[in-house]
């Protein structure tokens, strides 16, 4: 017997009753664009009312014992760390604050040019979701580096 299928509220995907059912009638892809969505207006509000952007993420690291996961948001941050670096975008030493406590590497404003707080107020989000959507084995440092140099070219 084939499982029952149904429309997505917001796409109108053919997604599982169950899935649809557990996910307020939103279909998988629904569910992480929202979820996308959502973390880039916290990161937004973070930054603005706080100056800070932890990102490596401490409280999901410090739950999480998947080793798997814990190594991708430290190779995350450690490809922002020198991206932010190498194109000049900060005022200290990114990748030296990583390597002191990658477990906690955050940037706030003061650690920016001011081209780098720019390409945060405005960009950054952007650029994060789509580094999301990437396989966990394609998220290596250098790739992060290119695809933020390109992100930064788009945003000027």
């Amino acid at each position: 017997m084939e499982p029952n299928r149904l429309a997505c509220k917001v796409c109108g995907t053919l997604a599982l009753e169950s899935t649809l059912l557990v996910n307020s009638g939103l279909c998988m892809s629904c569910v992480r664009a929202a979820a996308d969505k959502a973390l880039s207006e916290l990161n937004d509000a973070l930054w603005k009312k706080f100056g800070v952007l932890y990102v490596s993420n401490p409280l999901a690291l410090s739950r999480n014992k998947n080793t798997s996961y814990r190594q991708s948001v430290l190779t995350f941050s450690l490809g922002v760390a020198q991206a932010f670096d190498e194109l000049g975008l900060a005022t200290v030493s990114l990748l030296e604050r990583y390597r002191q406590s990658p477990e906690h590497f955050y940037i706030a404003p003061t650690d920016l040019t001011e081209t780098g707080n720019q390409f945060v107020g405005a960009c950054f989000n952007k650029w994060l979701a789509k580094t999301d959507r990437w396989k966990p084995e394609s998220r290596t440092a250098q790739k992060l580096k290119e695809s933020l140099a390109k992100e930064l070219r788009r945003c000027e």
